[in-house]
């Protein structure tokens, strides 16, 4: 009697659990690598979302739909503020415009006043790509920009030809609020500053401003730096990152041919193989660049993302639109390296700097040429990513290859394809032999 009574209330008990919310929303992940979970970062982010969060996935595909609830119900179930829409339809037009959408997969987080969207490219998406969306979505609001000043700097409110209030637009564009700072006066940058922009200083540095942009990068900052053939302010860039700007201004007879007026007036069509030129495809011109020079190895990583072509070369006498007058004072020969990408490793965070020789492209005058906007957005992205993806990557997976000893493949070689048959064989003709003898006997 107490066994039938046992099994029926553990029979009711599983039935209870079954059809309860509990057993609805409560889930385990006892994978060792964690392959249903989202990593700790990722939950920190997640708890500390104080007002509701959405997310809108679009796209046609039935099963990429249901592989993004999937990845995002792991976000949901830290936070009663996150709700998922999944839409079969296309998004928002003017929104695909706003964030540079090209395909018809893409995934929209709005959160109070605050939205971001990105293309979803298959055949998956990311944790990193998803908390980091998240992390630049409810941080909008806290992400500033500092151009450095007080070195007759390129003026970022300059409407004029040669300002960069257009340069400053792509920041303000992206939630980014944007400020100047003379750091000889204040003598300490901002701790809230997301991101440091030199713009071809003409004087410089003061050692203590020297030391407080040292100190900010130490601490996990990010810089771009442009800069300009034979300019005086170079000092700090040959300390911190081992970079000088070799003499004279980069030309590419090239250029001619393709339209420019004058062969220092270089078109790019070709780019290094790098993250921030990826994308690009169409002509930028860099209008009398420098040549960065690597003089000697430091902490960081360096690799190039914006050379001139091989005909090119460095060019230090008088000026002169000849190109044969230009070849008689031709200095190092190209490929010549114009834009840097630096990083290392801080913690857990990747820093990064990008080292520009050349900071006219960005001026009004030339920003909406040919795809000089489109490189100036390429290279705020980079430097953005910085802040936020590359900080949620998953733990790396452990066990992913297995070497079996001799005995495992004795054993999977002819123990299960032989050894355990045979093993079945021989004792179902043991039961069918025993329960022969056992009628012979009655």
């Amino acid at each position: 009697m107490l066994k039938k009574i046992f099994f029926v209330s553990v029979f009711l008990t599983c039935i209870f659990f079954s059809l309860s919310k509990f057993a609805l929303n409560k889930q385990w992940d006892i994978t060792q690598n964690r392959i249903s979970s989202i990593s700790a970062a990722s939950q920190k982010l997640v708890t500390s979302i104080d007002a509701p969060l959405s997310i809108d996935v679009y796209t046609p595909n039935i099963n990429l739909a249901n592989f993004c609830d999937l990845l995002l119900q792991r976000y949901a179930k830290h936070s009663k503020n996150i709700t998922i829409h999944l839409h079969d339809g296309l998004i928002d037009h003017d929104i695909a415009a706003k964030f540079k959408l090209k395909t018809e997969h893409s995934l929209l987080i709005k959160y109070k006043n605050n939205q971001q969207a990105i293309d979803i490219k298959l055949p998956a998406l990311s944790e990193s790509q998803v908390s980091g969306l998240i992390y630049k979505t409810i941080n909008a609001n806290q992400r500033w920009v500092v151009f450095l000043t007080g070195h007759q700097e390129t003026d970022q409110h300059d409407n004029s030809a040669l300002g960069l209030s257009q340069f400053s637009k792509l920041f303000v564009d992206r939630g980014m609020h944007v400020v100047s700072l003379n750091l000889a006066q204040a003598q300490e940058l901002p701790t809230n500053t997301d991101l440091l922009v030199v713009a071809n200083p003409q004087f410089e540095l003061l050692p203590i401003e020297q030391t407080q942009i040292a100190k900010y990068l130490n601490n996990g900052g990010k810089m771009i730096w442009f800069t300009e053939p034979d300019a005086p302010s170079t000092q700090f860039l040959k300390n911190e990152f081992g970079l000088q700007v070799a003499p004279g201004v980069a030309v590419d007879p090239t250029s001619i041919d393709l339209g420019s007026p004058h062969p220092a007036l270089k078109i790019i069509t070709q780019y290094a193989k790098h993250d921030i030129t990826a994308d690009m495809t169409a002509p930028t011109m860099l209008p009398w660049s420098g040549h960065l020079q690597i003089t000697h190895p430091t902490q960081w990583t360096i690799s190039e993302f914006l050379n001139s072509s091989a005909q090119s070369w460095t060019y230090t006498g008088p000026g002169s639109e000849n190109l044969q007058e230009l070849a008689l004072h031709k200095g190092k020969v190209g490929p010549l390296q114009i834009g840097l990408a630096l990083s290392k490793q801080s913690a857990n965070v990747e820093q990064r700097v990008l080292v520009i020789a050349d900071s006219t492209f960005i001026t009004n005058k030339y920003l909406g040429l040919y795809a000089n906007k489109q490189l100036a957005t390429s290279l705020i992205g980079w430097i953005e990513a910085s802040s936020y993806a590359l900080n949620f990557n998953p733990p790396p997976a452990q066990d992913l290859s297995y070497v079996p000893n001799k005995l495992d493949m004795f054993l999977y070689r002819y123990g299960f394809t032989i050894l355990f048959p045979l093993l079945l064989i021989c004792i179902g003709f043991g039961l069918q032999r025993y329960n022969t003898l056992a009628e012979e006997r009655k």
